[in-house]
C-alpha cells in the first residue's frame, strides 16, 4: 500500500499498524485494504484516500528499522 502511494521502503521497516497488537476487530479493515491493493485502477482513488486518512497506514517521517545486521532502531526518512 505504501509503495502504491510512492513510499518505497525496505522490507524490514515498520510503522503504524505494523507496530500495534492487532485484534479480531482489525481484520475486516485489513481484509478491505488487501482487496483494494489487488484491485484495478478504479480502486486506486479509494486506496489513496484510506492511506491518507486512516490512522496507522500512512508512512510517517520516522519508522522503526528491524534490519538483520543491527539492533532495531528509528530511522528518519528523507523528504
Amino acid at each position: 500500500m505504501a509503495a502504491q502511494n510512492n513510499m518505497e521502503l525496505l522490507l524490514w521497516d515498520a510503522w503504524g499498524l505494523m507496530e500495534e497488537k492487532l485484534t479480531e476487530s482489525d481484520m475486516p479493515r485489513l481484509d478491505k485494504l488487501a482487496l483494494l491493493t489487488q484491485g484495478s485502477d478504479h480502486a486506486f482513488a479509494e486506496l489513496q484516500a484510506l492511506y491518507a486518512q486512516e490512522p496507522g497506514l500512512k508512512v510517517p517521517q520516522r519508522v522503526k528499522s528491524y534490519r538483520p545486521v543491527a539492533a532495531p532502531s528509528e530511522v528518519t526518512l528523507p523528504g
